[in-house]
């Protein structure tokens, strides 16, 4: 069944990162983030994995309209982490992280 991108409500970007390596990066990137990219909410800090997310992270939540201005600024500043972008539907953004994501750099564990 195809499903209808009228349903895509929006995205989240989850930030990955190693508490003990690279925990560094992340709060450097968070905090560029918060500053760069106005138009969305920057937050969600887990020093571990939480939910259906392997590692830790931050995540950056934004409209559809920001898709072209925050996915390429976070693949070009992302500093060596990996990104995971995924839709959040109706359905509810849980139910489809890492089903429908789109990973910049290398997928964290």
């Amino acid at each position: 069944m195809m499903e209808d991108i009228s349903e895509i409500k929006g995205y989240h970007a989850h930030v990955y990162f190693e508490p003990g390596e690279t925990r560094e990066k992340a709060e450097r990137l968070m905090a560029l983030a918060e500053a760069h990219l106005t138009e969305t909410t920057v937050g969600g800090w887990n020093d571990e994995g939480r939910g259906p997310h392997p590692a830790a992270n931050f995540f950056v939540s934004f409209m559809c309209d920001q898709y072209p201005n925050v996915v390429p600024w976070l693949s070009l500043n992302r500093d060596g982490l990996s990104v995971l972008v995924h839709p959040m539907t109706a359905v509810g953004s849980f139910q489809i992280c890492g089903l429908d994501g789109r990973s910049i750099g290398y997928p964290s564990r």
